[in-house]
């Protein structure tokens, strides 16, 4: 072998050495990850929280009997604008007139034998004062006397019963409003009313200038309602319109089979009334609404978007302030010098599209934001590449 053979031998053998080393370096080092990200500025923050709702009058008043009969008359129709005091509907009359008249004459029964029970104790008492009879001939007048005056008091009472339920087959508006509701027909026979039986309810009236709608908020959420929070309010047959409100009432008790949260099998939701402030022309009862209800509310606070906040164990990140290295904590990569550096962050309110930050950030930082597969891989002190 020639000298000039040997010296291509060994370039081409380090030639190869030099290309298997350069192979292995680029399969072995991390590649470069494209990210997006998004400068940290200031701002106005709302958060919110969306719901769907019913609407209903402030007002509205279920007619039901105390008394069984059958429907006589039905004086309204629905829909019929009536005056507190106008007659609803009468119940028949007959039996209950009847009953008044029973109760009437045992009234007078037991007042007359209370009459003559008192004669007779009044001749016993100048008798027994003449020593002409007994004591206890004495006594027994006096008892009955005093027995017929309780009979008179019972006659009396079941008279007054049986002209109240006689009035009680009359039944006027309670307010003044609107009968929004008639469950019931001429000649059916009505059943004395029950709380939370719906069947038992005859008719619905409601004060229709005065609306509000009745939201179940699911309990995640509820404890970031109050009364008076602000609410912009969308109503389905209303389209591309918003309406102003304010939250009126916040239940206490959990609500469960509810027309706001058809199906709430599973969840537990709090009963919330936000109240309408403006006043729309063909509002209705019953129509559906999607209410936001502004919880929380930042002017020129620091914010960064959404997806830029992650959770990462507290020994990944430059903290804060020292914490356990296994506590998740919030926390953004900042992008520097096609660097990612994870930092902790503390947060405030929360908005739909951004968080406030209150600590950890200056405003002009840049923050990367995208992709998310990106996001949950990157580490601390990564190199990364903005997208074009």
């Amino acid at each position: 072998m020639t000298v000039t053979t040997k010296k291509m031998v060994l370039i081409i053998t380090l030639t190869l050495v030099l290309f298997v080393v350069i192979v292995l370096s680029a399969l072995n080092r991390e590649p470069v990850r494209i990210v997006e990200i998004a400068a940290v500025e200031r701002g106005n923050l709302f958060s919110i929280v969306e719901v769907r709702g019913v609407v209903r009058p402030e007002t509205e008043v279920s007619i039901s009997s105390p008394v069984v009969g059958t429907v006589e008359e039905i004086a309204v129709s629905e829909g019929q604008q009536v005056q507190q005091g106008d007659l609803l509907l009468r119940l028949r009359q007959q039996e209950f007139e009847a009953s008044v008249r029973r109760a009437q004459a045992a009234l007078e029964l037991t007042l007359a034998a209370r009459n003559q029970s008192r004669t007779q104790y009044e001749r016993a008492k100048e008798l027994y004062q003449a020593e002409l009879i007994s004591r206890e001939e004495f006594e027994s007048a006096l008892t009955q006397v005093q027995m017929d005056d309780a009979r008179v008091k019972e006659a009396s009472a079941a008279l007054d019963e049986a002209r109240r339920q006689l009035e009680f087959t009359v039944f006027t508006a309670p307010i003044t409003g609107t009968v929004t509701r008639i469950n019931i027909e001429i000649g059916e026979q009505v059943i004395v009313g029950t709380l939370n039986i719906p069947e038992t309810i005859l008719m619905v009236v409601s004060d229709l200038s005065s609306m509000q709608i009745h939201c179940d908020i699911d309990e995640a959420d509820i404890a970031r309602i109050a009364i008076e929070q602000p609410a912009v309010i969308e109503i389905e047959a209303f389209v591309e319109q918003t309406f102003d409100g304010t939250v009126t009432e916040v239940g206490t008790a959990p609500v469960f089979d509810t027309e706001a949260s058809p199906d709430p099998e599973g969840f537990v939701v709090y009963r919330v009334t936000v109240g309408i402030l403006d006043t729309i022309e063909g509002l209705r009862t019953g129509m559906t609404a999607y209410v936001a209800i502004v919880t929380a509310q930042g002017n020129d606070v620091l914010m960064v978007p959404v997806e830029a906040v992650l959770a990462r164990p507290a020994g990944q990140i430059e903290t804060l302030q020292p914490h356990p290295d296994d506590r998740q904590t919030e926390a953004v990569f900042i992008y520097h010098n096609a660097i990612a550096h994870l930092v902790e962050v503390i947060t405030g309110i929360a908005g739909m599209e951004h968080v406030e930050i209150t600590e950890g950030l200056t405003e002009g930082q840049a923050v990367i934001t995208a992709p998310f597969a990106a996001l949950r891989e990157l580490q601390n002190g990564d190199q990364v590449r903005l997208a074009q």
